[in-house]
């Protein structure tokens, strides 16, 4: 008899989210092994539906949420259940919500006889913060949203040390953008930056490097797309308004299936932030034949095997303009997305069937 398994998120497409993207993938990956249902939050009304052999059941609302959740699980007993924690912005069901902090222990003690998993995709404990109280908050948060499950999925090798529990692993992302290409020639100096816009993710330290570049190679372009932070819309525009070349632009938010031929205009991402293993923006860069440039003081999990992946701890215009004169009129291959989800589910599959 086929397994029932139960992914939990917040966030689901159409949402436009990393997180939602790898719950959809993730669910139509599992579908071949398992009956999967999917259940999201309500974004107008109750509803459910099929998508490609996964049951998705829009009914998570208010404060309240997880007894719409327990409602549904005594409906059809599923014998794993995997929630996804993630305080992504797409979802706005855990903001101030000190409810949640009852989950997973209501999770517990109503499905006692289910496997109980939980996906980290973030702990915010691992945010940097100079207020103490905000920081004891999210020390808080994370220990009670992450108590009672079984076993531990992380995105993120840091969060590995969190948990004392031995029942955990690093599980490797994948792309959430995927792509056909087998190859791809480096023609042009286009350099895309792919991700949030904001004052930490140091976008005023990139545009100054690409003005500065732009002196020595006229052809450089700085192709910027996401959506801008609210504190940051002014001081965002000023930057491109000041900016003294021609060759910045910013093309605004994108929907998944437009951001690709966008990618395929570039040859070259530009993170100018310290990155880690759980971004999954790099890994749809490299997936979809670009060379990534980016800033990282980790020994990341997928740089050591991909050649198309530069890193450095502090980005400079020298290092930028090596990168793009070593590599320029090459011909390279791109990440096999495929591999990456076959891994992914693979891992999950094991410890599925194992505990």
């Amino acid at each position: 008899m086929t397994k029932i398994i139960v992914l939990i998120s917040e966030t689901f497409p159409p949402d436009l989210c990393g997180v939602a993207d790898y719950i959809f993938i993730t669910g139509q990956e599992l579908s071949k092994k398992y009956e999967v249902h999917i259940l999201t939050r309500k974004k107008s009304k109750v509803k459910h539906y099929s998508i490609d052999g996964v049951a998705v059941h829009e009914i998570m609302s208010s404060k309240f949420y997880i007894l719409d959740i327990i409602q549904f699980l005594r409906t059809i007993n599923p014998e794993i259940i995997d929630v996804h924690l993630s305080y992504s912005s797409a979802s706005q069901l855990h903001k101030k919500n000190i409810f949640s902090l009852c989950n997973s222990f209501l999770l517990r003690i109503c499905f006692n006889k289910s496997k109980l998993f939980c996906t980290v995709h973030e702990l915010t404990s691992f945010l940097q913060t100079n207020n103490p109280l905000l920081a004891i908050y999210r020390k808080a948060r994370d220990y009670f949203h992450t108590r009672f499950y079984d076993y531990y999925f992380c995105v993120d090798k840091r969060y590995l040390q969190y948990f004392k529990s031995s029942n955990k692993s690093f599980i490797p992302h994948f792309s959430n953008i995927p792509t056909l290409l087998k190859t791809k020639k480096i023609t042009s100096p286009t350099i895309l930056y792919f991700g949030t816009i904001a004052k930490h993710k140091n976008i005023d330290k990139l545009i100054s490097l690409i003005d500065k570049i732009s002196s020595i190679k006229s052809d450089i372009k700085l192709i910027l797309i996401g959506g801008i932070v609210d504190s940051y819309k002014f001081q965002f525009q000023k930057l491109i308004a000041q900016s003294s070349k021609k060759n910045i632009d910013y093309l605004g938010f994108f929907k998944q299936d437009e951001i690709v031929s966008i990618i395929n205009e570039c040859s070259y991402a530009i993170f100018p932030f310290k990155v880690l293993d759980k971004n999954s923006s790099i890994l749809a860069m490299l997936v979809n034949g670009l060379i990534v440039i980016a800033e990282t003081d980790e020994n990341l999990e997928f740089s050591r095997h991909h050649n198309n992946f530069y890193t450095t701890k502090e980005l400079t215009q020298e290092f930028i303009i090596h990168v793009i004169d070593s590599t320029l009129n090459s011909e390279i291959e791109p990440y096999s997305n495929d591999i990456l989800v076959a891994n992914n589910i693979a891992i999950r599959i094991a410890i599925y069937e194992s505990k």
